[in-house]
């Protein structure tokens, strides 16, 4: 066999990603659902039905050859024997499926309303550049730390999980940065806790993963009471606690802030749409 001949692991997961995108596309044209109501049709779908809907449809044609499974990301693709529907991506126009082979390539078919395109990358790249963006996202994390430090929150707190829309903490005061895969796609969550309120900013690596991490935590049960922004790939969310609305705008302004003056802000702010509600 010559070096250029195509690996045959490789062509077997393309077909197995491309059974899976037909039959996702077909589980997004049954369940299409139109935003204008004067017209029944919608010539041009966009969107995917939810990804345990997916699950549920793609696994059904696939059951008798391999496993279908979620993954937050291409970095937990695993296990060769599965395909996996990237969970962040099946909620808007595009679909991304992914797999590994047996030689250590991820394949990745990045499907949307117009078509299937595929990448593949080498595992141990994939895993190492998921690292350095993930180390980057920390250390900015550390600089919202610092500013607020030096606007006067000094007490710095550990955070002991990162399921919940708001900060992990006991008591008042900056909370140390952590990983949060809420939305799927690898968000650092850092912010501030005080008497007037709860104030997190989520520092992502684009700004689709910011507005992932601001669906998920603002469609919280609760979540049409609390505050959010934006700007570029940073999210923040807050809610106020008690009855001083004063000092719960003072302490957002400053948290504000330190968290949209990072490199992956414009200094422009805007508030969430209401979608994400």
């Amino acid at each position: 066999m010559s070096s250029t001949s195509p690996d045959p692991d490789v062509a077997a997961a393309k077909n197995d990603l491309l059974l899976a995108y037909r039959v996702a596309n077909k589980a997004r044209l049954n369940g299409l659902r139109c935003s204008t109501g004067g017209s029944p049709k919608c010539p041009r779908p966009t969107w995917y039905p939810g990804d345990r809907v997916l699950q549920a449809e793609v696994g059904s044609d696939l059951l008798h050859r391999l496993s279908l499974a979620l993954a937050p990301s291409i970095h937990q693709v695993d296990n060769p024997r599965a395909t996996y529907i990237v969970s962040a991506k099946t909620r808007r126009r595009s679909l991304v499926l992914a797999q590994k082979t047996d030689s250590g390539t991820v394949l990745v078919l990045h499907g949307s309303p117009s078509g299937a395109t595929f990448s593949q990358f080498v595992a141990s790249d994939v895993n190492s550049a998921g690292k350095q963006d993930r180390r980057h996202l920390i250390a900015e994390g550390h600089q919202v730390v610092d500013c607020l430090h030096q606007a006067g929150y000094h007490k710095v707190l550990r955070q002991t999980h990162n399921n919940t829309p708001f900060l992990s903490v006991r008591g008042n005061g900056v909370a140390a940065p952590i990983v949060d895969r809420s939305a799927g796609p690898p968000v650092v969550k850092t912010g501030l806790q005080s008497d007037n309120g709860s104030y997190v900013v989520g520092i992502a690596s684009t700004q689709k993963d910011a507005f992932a991490f601001l669906g998920v935590n603002l469609g919280f049960p609760g979540g049409s009471t609390f505050d959010g922004s934006y700007d570029g790939s940073i999210a923040m969310i807050s809610m106020q606690a008690g009855r001083r609305l004063a000092g719960y705008r003072a302490d957002r302004a400053k948290v504000a802030a330190c968290a949209f003056s990072l490199p992956g802000a414009s200094g422009h702010p805007q508030v969430a749409p209401k979608r994400f509600r």
